[in-house]
């Protein structure tokens, strides 16, 4: 009798947790079925992250480019602006020169011309 007595209380103890387990087992389906729905959705999120991110570098690269481009391009109007610059000082020291030695040689036969002149009004 003790004997079958604890066979029933070790089957009904059995049964409890089979009824507690069958009671669980539809919240652990669920469960498992939203973490699911969180891996898939979380797993799209990365790669659309990934593709922007790989958009992003593709843009960064494409201004690094430009960037370097306009520094070349400035490196180089620099330079044309300084041969420029260096150019006309040039020109313009050799006119500044001319003109000197235009003046110079106008004004020679200018004192020429007085000193000539003086000298004929005293006689």
């Amino acid at each position: 009798q003790n004997s079958k007595q604890h066979i029933l209380q070790e089957k009904l103890k059995m049964l409890r947790r089979k009824c507690i387990l069958d009671r669980k087992n539809p919240t652990l389906e669920s469960s498992t079925m939203n973490l699911d729905r969180e891996v898939i959705e979380t797993q799209t999120l990365l790669q659309k992250s990934q593709k922007e991110n790989q958009q992003l570098k593709n843009q960064l690269e494409k201004v690094k480019i430009r960037l370097a481009e306009t520094i070349q391009n400035s490196i180089e109007n620099k330079t044309k602006f300084e041969k420029d610059l260096l150019r006309i000082k040039e020109d313009y020291m050799k006119l500044k020169m001319e003109r000197e030695d235009v003046l110079t040689k106008t004004e020679e036969p200018q004192k020429h011309y007085t000193v000539m002149t003086e000298n004929w009004n005293t006689d």
